[in-house]
């Protein structure tokens, strides 16, 4: 996976406490006693362990498990509500951003006038979620925050060449954050911190440790086995989460490989190839030498075969996004006896239980500053952490990536690329999961960036795809 370093955050441990606690919500005490204001949840108890990791991410920040287990609880009315695409929707270019307040267990939505504050009032009392919503005036919108945001990346483009500045959304501060590599001359650094004051939008300037800059690229090295590193394995059909391999041959006899991780599933929009379904990765996984266009891809089975996905069919790898497609072969070996489709709308839960379970894929939802979210990687398995800063511009191969979701307090190292990103609904009696990215990479042992689903669709344009979701997974 590509490896990114600018600043720490905080790591994910069970805390104490959490497994009592995960007993009470998983119904085996009999109550939930944690909900939201709003209403009360029993999960299921399937989702016990990815639950206990979004506890301990939460407790690790020191909330207690009480105030994290209904912060989750809350997370969870959000989300099924869809409620951040609706105000998205409602308020169109009046929208200002939003984000969520762990400790209080709130929604924040930001307003930046009467008119767009009983837009929002509206939507969110449309979604019976009030009792868990402020509503908070703020300077600008977020389009104005992203347009500001584009003149300051040609701006730095000199030091995004260097990887020495990286670029992103601030929600609650309703901020472009700038963050400069202590190597950038003091003269530099004096000049842009007297220059944002002057912007019409706020512009936090803040500075790293330039070790913190560095980037390098590299290849990587539904039942499911109990989860072992570099070894995500699954039955047809193929799953999200499970490891993908490029095997290719050098001068003699050796074989080499380059592994990453298979990320949600999407299938084109148009009626006439609805048979067609494709497996998301990252886009630095298919663009690298000696892969591309055509490059066949492999996965393993529970028996540990090497069975053929299909071909690499799109990648974008510049300025507008790090993502992949890979056609699945149909037919083909991942193309189950009692079914046409070669996948189904799941992904792996690496919980290492034996054997592991797997979550149908619901929908999808947007990146939201402050709510929890978890990662499916081949060689971590799975970390969960807190949304940070969104619309981040990182440094990749030296040129700026736009549009990236900032992660702390995920793990994931070499392989995981691609990986999903996902929140499980826990109000959900069954096992459902919102995707909500692809790993693109990160800094080690700090923070991760991943490609938002709706951004990674979009930015496969010639393929025209939509989330592989249970609400279209027959098709005609």
């Amino acid at each position: 996976m590509k490896r990114l370093t600018v600043i720490g955050a905080c790591a994910v441990a069970v805390a104490a406490g959490v497994p009592a606690l995960v007993a009470v919500l998983s119904g085996r005490s009999g109550l939930y006693g944690l909900a939201s204001s709003s209403s009360t949840i029993t999960p299921s108890a399937s989702v016990d362990s990815l639950f206990a990791l979004e506890l301990a991410a939460l407790t690790r920040q020191g909330i207690s498990p009480a105030r994290a287990g209904q912060a989750i609880s809350v997370q969870s009315q959000v989300a099924q509500a869809g409620l951040v695409s609706k105000l998205e929707a409602a308020m169109a270019h009046a929208y200002a951003g939003v984000w969520f307040e762990p400790t209080a267990a709130r929604l924040h939505i930001g307003v930046t006038s009467p008119a767009s504050r009983r837009m929002a009032e509206g939507v969110v009392t449309r979604a019976g979620l009030a009792p868990d919503v402020t509503i908070t005036p703020v300077r600008s919108t977020w389009a104005a925050l992203i347009a500001t945001q584009h003149q300051w990346n040609r701006k730095l483009a000199h030091l995004f060449v260097r990887a020495e500045v990286t670029t992103g959304l601030n929600a609650q501060s309703n901020a472009v954050a700038v963050t400069l590599s202590s190597s950038v001359s003091s003269r530099e650094r004096a000049a842009l911190e007297r220059e944002a004051p002057t912007a019409n939008v706020n512009i936090d300037v803040t500075v790293a440790p330039s070790s913190q800059f560095s980037a390098n690229d590299e290849f990587n090295t539904t039942k499911c086995n109990k989860f072992a590193t570099g070894d995500a394995e699954c039955n047809p059909p193929l799953t999200s989460g499970v490891t993908i391999n490029l095997q290719y041959y050098t001068m003699g006899p050796s074989v080499k490989t380059a592994t990453c991780t298979a990320g949600p599933m999407a299938i084109p929009k148009a009626t006439a190839s609805k048979g067609e379904t494709y497996l998301l990765t990252a886009g630095h996984c298919l663009a690298g030498t000696p892969a591309g266009i055509g490059s066949k891809w492999y996965a393993w089975n529970r028996a540990g075969e090497t069975k053929e996905i299909g071909p690499a069919a799109e990648y974008v790898f510049n300025t507008k996004g790090d993502i992949g497609a890979i056609r699945i072969a149909n037919p083909g070996y991942w193309v189950t006896t009692n079914s046409k489709d070669p996948v189904l709308a799941e992904t792996a839960e690496w919980s290492v239980k034996n054997p592991e379970p797997s979550y149908d894929v619901e929908g999808q939802q947007p990146p939201m500053t402050g709510t929890m979210t978890c990662v499916e990687g081949q060689t971590t398995g799975q970390t969960c952490g807190t949304i940070g800063v969104t619309e981040m511009t990182v440094t990749l191969e030296g040129k700026p990536v736009e549009g990236l979701t900032e992660v702390n307090g995920t793990r994931t190292i070499k392989g995981d690329s691609g990986g999903p990103f996902l929140f499980v609904q826990t109000n959900k009696t069954d096992k459902a999961v919102l995707m909500e990215g692809t790993l693109v990479g990160g800094p080690a042992t700090t923070k991760d960036y991943y490609e938002p689903i709706s951004k990674a669709l979009s930015a496969l344009s010639k393929l025209n795809l939509e989330l592989l979701t249970k609400g279209n997974e027959v098709r005609p």
